[in-house]
């Protein structure tokens, strides 16, 4: 509400809002990285491949990502959320137990619908490269979600605070 007030477009003020968990993202990914490199060199006694290390490490970063776009789409959807666990836990919860369950009929469709199984481990470090067409996948969702979330959030009616 307070943002909405001052003379800035919808449109820079949900741009701003992307750039700032972006960058947290970024912070956190780096940090992520840099210490699991160092407590990796401290307990391995083998050398460690720097390209399979990064692939692997840099999950977490699209898992960020999709679950940022995913987010900001859902709280344009949701306004006044209360409490941010009521609504990240079972989003979260029923991702994991779809790939779960996905994981135990195995049936590969699966993976398209939860983000925790965009990126196979074993077929990581098999091939030194990631899965492009779920990668493009990905990269297509959360193109499409932020598009969105400009959309709504443009031409979304927004109350005045009471």
């Amino acid at each position: 509400d307070f943002l909405l007030s001052k003379p800035l477009s919808r449109s820079r003020v949900l741009a701003q809002k992307y750039f700032a968990v972006f960058t947290l993202i970024i912070i956190t990914n780096t940090i992520y990285i840099c210490l699991t490199y160092i407590i990796t060199r401290l307990f391995v006694n083998d050398t460690v491949d720097i390209k399979l290390y990064l692939l692997i490490t840099s999950t977490l970063f699209f898992i960020q990502i999709i679950f940022m776009a995913l987010g900001v789409l859902v709280s344009i959807f949701i306004p006044k959320i209360k409490s941010i666990i009521s609504v990240t836990l079972p989003t979260v919860f029923t991702f994991f137990i779809i790939g779960a369950i996905g994981a135990i009929v195995g049936n590969q469709t699966v993976r398209y619908i939860t983000p925790f199984k965009f990126f196979d481990t074993s077929y990581i470090i098999a091939h030194q490269t990631y899965e492009l067409n779920y990668l493009a996948f990905e990269l297509a969702l959360i193109v499409l979600m932020i598009i969105l979330s400009f959309y709504l959030f443009i031409h979304k009616d927004i109350r005045a605070a009471s």
